[in-house]
């Protein structure tokens, strides 16, 4: 049985990594299939060769690539699943990233008291300098810390403004300097959320100055030398973006337009919107964002009205797929920017 499993498990894996979604989700489920109906499970020596089973379903589920009805029934018994073999396995590594997939679960259904209450049972158990390192060899960066970051948006959203901005300075502050720095994605998924809160509150070049270091100079000191990683294609418009909400003279000013007017940069595709649009707000939001704040500094001309033109096409197209996708947060950041876009074309009599 352990060998089928693993077999199955590899073969999902391969398929996700070259981008076959159905046959790697198909993968997933035909070794779930195979546990739920043997009666040898119960005689497995290691349950946690289970485990990537749950992980690599909910990130299918994550992006879409799985139907689900409305109560999304079919995540949420896969979820309360996994908390259960691995709370019977008995590792806090495991358990703890079964319970970070949940807390997220309910994040994303806008059940943010339950996704708080499983974050508060997360916490009782995660301790990052045993746990962090082990978690990131399991699951390719540590989900519980991660987890933290989570928190700060749905206190967000719950109204809860003086406490998200206190995990994102407990995040900054504590738990950073407990990471592994050479894991700079893991870095990247801890801070982004935060970056958005921050900006929001008038902190955006404290957030810039950070992420500067915690990502983009330990990717270059780590890294560098035409390597690459998931998320690196938004760097520098994360701190563009940045640059422009908090600085009042922008010295880059004309740089930034002659990026933005090249339709080709304000686009990221489906994977990375989606991964992104997951933790806080889609890529393509921060184009959008961009063509607003540079449109705002502008007296009314050809390239203003350029800019707004192009951020409106972006922001509707990321209103289409925060929809699709059931993205509650990036679906809302989406709407805020667009209104904004909106009312800067109507005020020039453009059409929306």
């Amino acid at each position: 049985l352990e060998f089928v499993i693993k077999v199955y498990i590899a073969l999902a894996k391969c398929l996700a990594n070259i981008h076959k979604a159905a046959e790697s989700v198909t993968a997933y489920q035909n070794a779930l299939r195979i546990i739920q109906g043997s009666d040898a499970l119960e005689a497995l020596t290691d349950r946690s060769i289970l485990f990537p089973i749950f992980s690599g379903l909910f990130v299918a589920l994550k992006f879409g690539q799985i139907a689900q009805d409305e109560e999304c029934t079919y995540e949420q018994s896969l979820v309360a699943r996994f908390v259960y073999e691995t709370r019977l396995h008995g590792d806090a590594v495991h358990y703890t990233r079964a319970l970070a997939m949940q807390s997220e679960m309910y994040g994303r259904l806008g059940q943010y008291e339950k996704a708080l209450e499983v974050h508060t049972m997360l916490a009782q158990v995660y301790d990052p300098d045993e746990h962090s390192e082990a978690i990131s060899e399991c699951y390719g960066s540590d989900r519980g810390a991660q987890s933290f970051s989570m928190v700060a948006l749905w206190q967000v959203e719950m109204g809860k403004n003086d406490k998200a901005l206190e995990t994102c300075w407990y995040v900054i502050n504590d738990l950073f300097p407990k990471m592994e720095p050479r894991n700079v994605h893991n870095s990247f998924m801890m801070i982004y959320p935060l970056l958005w809160i921050l900006k929001d509150r008038g902190y955006s070049l404290e957030a810039r100055d950070n992420f500067i270091v915690i990502v983009v100079e330990a990717f270059d000191d780590y890294f560098g030398g035409g390597r690459s990683t998931f998320c690196l294609p938004v760097y520098d418009p994360i701190m563009m973006v940045l640059d422009l909400a908090g600085n009042p003279d922008v010295e880059q000013f004309d740089d930034y337009v002659d990026w933005a007017t090249n339709e080709e940069n304000l686009r990221y595709g489906t994977v990375i919107n989606c991964s992104l649009g997951n933790i806080g707000r889609c890529a393509d939001s921060i184009s959008a964002e961009i063509c607003l704040l540079l449109a705002e500094r502008m007296e009314d001309c050809a390239l203003k009205r350029q800019l707004i033109r192009s951020g409106l096409d972006v922001a509707n197209e990321v209103l289409s797929v925060t929809e699709a996708k059931r993205m509650l947060i990036a679906g809302r950041v989406g709407q805020e920017i667009h209104a904004k876009l909106a009312e800067a074309a109507k005020e020039l009599r453009m059409d929306i």
